[in-house]
């Protein structure tokens, strides 16, 4: 649905003016619901995101709002606008003042550890952790995030999620195409207190550089001359 920039910046302040006046969440939600149509989800995302953003502090009932909206979504349109946001706001997050990036870090951390959105569609659609990929500021980002996870989940279920549960989000958060790749996200993580999640990725390198040895002693044994008269 197209809508006209005038009306786009009354929806905005509309649904602003609910987020910071209404405290009770289910209160919230109904008014938001009320006055968003169909293919305007995406303005409340993005909307609860930058209130979430302003404030000086975190506060859950931004989490939880987001929370309860996806879980009235049928059609997940809210899931699919809140996973789309967190693409922009990953992308763009070098951009940030650093004291607001906490917030919707927390935000998102929140809505993962409820299962309100997906984690492939959060993370394997555009974080990958390589010194390229990221930025201190990015890195900053998902320092809070895992940190969040952490504290909510505990270590085991965090583990499952970024490991076992899904191999996207594994490849994502522990790329294999080089040890150079790999041994930066295992000491991002190891670095965060996260260290017990990068137990697959050192087997990893221990195998694949016990595979690269013997594939050199391998081409060794082939190419040494038979001596022998």
């Amino acid at each position: 649905m197209m809508i006209r920039d005038d009306t786009a910046a009354d929806l905005r302040r509309t649904i602003c003016h609910i987020i910071m006046s209404t405290v009770d969440i289910e209160e919230a939600g109904h008014k938001l619901s009320s006055v968003v149509r169909p293919g305007q989800e995406t303005e409340v995302c993005t909307m609860i995101i930058e209130c979430c953003r302003q404030e000086r502090t975190y506060t859950r009932y931004h989490g939880q709002l987001a929370q309860w909206l996806c879980a009235l979504d049928d059609d997940q349109a809210y899931q699919a606008g809140f996973e789309a946001c967190f693409a922009r706001l990953y992308t763009a997050v070098h951009r940030m003042d650093t004291n607001k990036v906490g917030g919707p870090a927390r935000l998102y951390a929140h809505l993962l550890a409820t299962n309100a959105i997906s984690w492939r569609g959060v993370l394997a659609g555009c974080v990958r952790l390589t010194e390229e990929d990221t930025t201190s500021s990015s890195r900053m980002f998902l320092k809070v995030l895992f940190q969040e996870l952490l504290e909510r989940l505990g270590i085991w279920l965090v583990r499952r999620r970024m490991i076992d549960d899904d191999p996207v989000v594994r490849d994502a958060l522990f790329p294999t195409d080089s040890a150079k790749n790999t041994r930066f996200a295992i000491n991002f993580f190891t670095a965060i207190g996260l260290g017990v999640v990068t137990e697959s990725a050192r087997e990893h390198l221990v195998n694949n550089r016990a595979s690269i040895v013997n594939n050199r002693s391998s081409s060794m044994v082939r190419i040494t001359p038979n001596r022998s008269s």
